[in-house]
């Protein structure tokens, strides 16, 4: 019997070894492109790390997913939306940038590419792969719309027009340049004057609208158009009234902006992007009316002398538009801080990085040239003192003007903090480097401190001394000023540089330390308008059918823009064009 279970045994083990040689093996893929699988990784972004996930087969780029990120909302958007799509439209990493977010796209790409090397990839292939396409734009028909009104621009001034062209039952369509809506609204803090006597009050602030007047003319050196200054201080409350009706919420606190002259500021409960263009957007397309995004006019239409429409280009596919407007053209497209030509043409300001978004270029106003209209103030440039080295953006973390200090490299103080930002800027270029540090203690600091000290904008320390040896200037001397800083707040006076307001002195620690430059934030000069938001002719009469608004528009702040009358002005000429449009 034992020797029938071993023969058995080994039948068994025959039968199995010849199942063995006879089974096919697993195929590879000789031709594989990539080992499949997911792949996740972690890329630096604008503001912090981004984190992605990328799912590949053996031959096809399925999927690329942003499965965390700190980017900016409304900057970043289109670069979350494109990059990926192109990347696997294509098959290709040769896929172009976003406008607007070029810091973005390029850790997105960066990104896929990482995980396509971990997916054993010819990453230089794919960088050299041009995706394929059959279309012959030449042969494309020019599409034609028609609406009551056209709105060139979809940033804090256009889409304020838009919406009140609804209000006033009107049809409307958006042209925006770049792949996302906001321009330089969404890159701004958002900080809205206005005189509001009740919560002012409330809040033990004197104020009127005779001072809320004085402050903005004065401060614009008497350049300014008086009627628009009247306008924009009057109705100010009544626009930031009307943003919370549509949906926008603020900040209860009134506080003084850096470069303002009273406390009449109130920010975005969370950000711009929240409170002034989403709201907006969704009133526009909730009503049915079109927004274009990637869609550049290019040349105002004219008829029998009436401004009827655009001429428009999709900036993508090269799609051309005819749009017309019944009622006429409402130019809310933005300054030229971004378009270095302009501002060598018009200004000796010096070449320096601009906190504008990349569409900031001025086609409204050239446009409007070309027809005759009349350029104001085209010389008059601001240049923002607060502006993150590296990126240009102003630095929100830098903390309130009010409560920090301003030194140079040395460690010296040298200027008014709450001065106007033209003084301020002027006198940091003049500083050693052309830079300065905002010095501020524990209880003035943003509640963003901490996260920027780990991105490294913020540089923080538990003594003075040792904060002054982080960023490289003489301990002595920064005590000194952080001494004597404490000393007039302590007397009630700023003896040194006559700072108008002086609340808490340095000495909580930890201290934080942020190195800011300036940058070029914004253009006063623009085309002229009336009181009704009507483009007014070299010869100082309206254009018929034209309209603009916002940051386009000029006459309205002199050699000098007020911090926080920016967002009080595209609102206020955003409802007025949108007004006057609709023939009220």
């Amino acid at each position: 019997m034992r020797k029938v279970l071993i023969v058995m045994l080994c039948a068994f083990m025959f039968i199995a070894m010849l199942a063995g040689c006879g089974s096919t093996a697993p195929v590879v893929n000789e031709n594989a492109l990539y080992k499949a699988g997911t792949y996740d990784v972690e890329v630096d972004g604008h503001n912090d790390k981004i984190k992605l996930q990328v799912v590949v087969d053996d031959s096809t780029i399925k999927e690329i997913k942003i499965v965390g990120h700190k980017e900016s909302a409304g900057i970043s958007d289109a670069a979350f939306e494109k990059i990926p799509k192109a990347i696997i439209d294509g098959q290709t990493l040769a896929v172009d940038t976003v406008s607007g977010a070029t810091v973005s796209s390029k850790a997105i790409i960066a990104g896929v590419t990482e995980a396509l090397t971990q997916a054993g990839a010819d990453v230089e292939a794919l960088k050299n792969k041009t995706a394929a396409t059959t279309e012959d734009k030449s042969t494309r028909e020019v599409i034609s719309k028609e609406v009551d009104v056209v709105v060139v621009g979809g940033g804090g001034a256009g889409l304020s027009a838009a919406a009140t062209v609804i209000e006033n039952n009107g049809s409307v369509i958006v042209l925006e340049k770049m792949p996302a809506l906001g321009g330089n609204t969404v890159r701004a803090g958002g900080a809205f004057n206005a005189h509001d006597p009740e919560l002012q009050k409330a809040q033990g602030i004197e104020d009127s609208f005779e001072q809320f007047y004085e402050d903005t003319f004065k401060s614009g050196d008497e350049k300014a158009d008086p009627a628009l200054v009247k306008i924009l201080t009057q109705k100010a409350g009544e626009a930031r009234n009307w943003i919370i009706e549509q949906g926008g919420q603020f900040k209860d606190e009134i506080y003084m902006v850096t470069g303002s002259l009273k406390e009449r500021a109130r920010d975005p409960l969370e950000n711009s992007q929240m409170t002034y263009i989403n709201p907006l957007k969704k009133k526009i397309e909730d009503s049915k009316n079109e927004i274009l995004l990637n869609t550049k006019a290019t040349e105002l239409i004219i008829e029998n002398d009436k401004v009827v429409g655009v001429k428009a280009e999709d900036t993508e596919t090269g799609q051309q538009y005819i749009v017309k407007g019944k009622n006429g053209v409402i130019l809310a497209s933005g300054g030229y801080s971004a378009n270095e030509e302009m501002v060598a043409e018009f200004n000796n300001a010096p070449k320096l990085i601009s906190s504008n978004h990349s569409g900031a270029t001025g086609d409204g106003i050239v446009m409007a040239k070309k027809i005759g209209a009349e350029l104001v103030g085209m010389e008059y440039i601001q240049i923002h003192p607060r502006g993150n080295p590296k990126s240009g953006l102003i630095a929100s973390y830098g903390g309130n003007a009010t409560n920090s200090i301003y030194v140079n490299k040395d460690g010296d103080r040298f200027i008014d903090e709450q001065g106007r930002r033209d003084v301020v800027a002027n006198s940091i270029l003049e500083q050693p480097d052309k830079m300065m540090y905002t010095i501020y203690d524990s209880e003035s600091a943003p509640k963003s401190a901490e996260e920027n000290v780990t991105k490294g904008n913020i540089i923080k320390a538990d003594t003075i001394e040792d904060l002054a040896k982080a960023i490289g200037c003489d301990p002595a001397k920064l005590k000194t000023s952080v001494d004597r800083y404490n000393t007039l707040v302590d007397g009630g006076k700023d003896l040194d540089f006559n700072k108008a307001k002086l609340e808490k002195k340095i000495t909580k620690a930890p201290f934080y330390a942020v190195n800011l430059v300036p940058t070029i934030h914004h253009t006063m000069g623009g085309i002229k308008i009336d009181t009704q938001a009507k483009v007014i002719n070299t010869a100082g009469k309206p254009i018929e059918g034209l309209y603009a608004a916002g940051e386009v528009t000029g006459g309205i702040h002199g050699t000098n823009r007020v911090g926080g009358n920016a967002m009080a002005d595209t609102v206020v000429f955003g409802r007025i064009a949108g007004q006057s449009a609709m023939g009220k």
